[in-house]
């Protein structure tokens, strides 16, 4: 099975997967289907992920040209399940 990589829209009306390597497509879309079913839970996770790339960018001393890589990148540690 392909690993997933899920995209989240604003609205979260739509759900667009792409492959990741490395990760366990399954893990991933379950994930997703819990912070789909609760906004709070998005929210909190958006917030993470925006910390985290945040943090990556610092480490790289701010460097323009590789702010989705450091979303992407917190996005998918983030994404990945707990326990």
């Amino acid at each position: 099975m392909a690993s997933r990589n899920p995209k989240v829209t604003k609205d979260d009306a739509s759900v667009e997967l792409e492959p990741t390597p490395g990760q366990e497509g399954f893990e991933q879309e379950r994930v997703l289907s819990v912070y789909q079913e609760d906004p709070e839970m998005n929210f909190d996770r958006e917030a993470r992920i925006a910390q985290l790339a945040y943090y990556k960018a610092e480490q790289r001393g701010f460097e323009p040209g590789h702010e989705l890589e450091d979303w992407y990148s917190a996005e998918r540690e983030i994404n990945i399940p707990q326990g």
